[in-house]
């Protein structure tokens, strides 16, 4: 199988992320608008239950934000130092040696 390229790579990057965007987003929003009461602090007994609430809204919404953009990047970031960092180890190793081509007189008598 072969390695893709870069641009193959920004491509699947670009795919994945218009595919799973409204998953992600349906996701993160139905769990803080179902968090927003308690955030508020609306109803009896909320004040000891509006920093879990606020915990878990701001902590939804990074994680939305790492999965959709910050991931993704360092993902491209990496994987182009990766390619880079391998052309220049695989430009400074030495050839390998060859084993040396038989005479023609060699191959003719092997064949015989």
């Amino acid at each position: 199988m072969p390695i893709p390229t870069q641009e193959e790579r920004g491509a699947a990057v670009v795919s994945a992320g218009s595919i799973r965007l409204r998953p992600i987003l349906m996701t993160t929003s139905t769990t803080v608008l179902g968090m927003t009461p308690l955030a508020l602090g609306l109803g009896s007994g909320a004040e000891i239950m509006r920093p879990l609430a606020l915990c878990v809204i701001g902590g939804l919404l990074v994680s939305m934000l790492l999965t959709l953009f910050v991931i993704p990047c360092l993902y491209l970031i990496v994987s182009a130092f990766a390619e880079r960092l391998k052309a220049a180890l695989l430009a400074r190793q030495p050839a390998p040696a060859r084993s040396p081509t038989p005479p023609p007189s060699a191959l003719a008598s092997a064949t015989e």
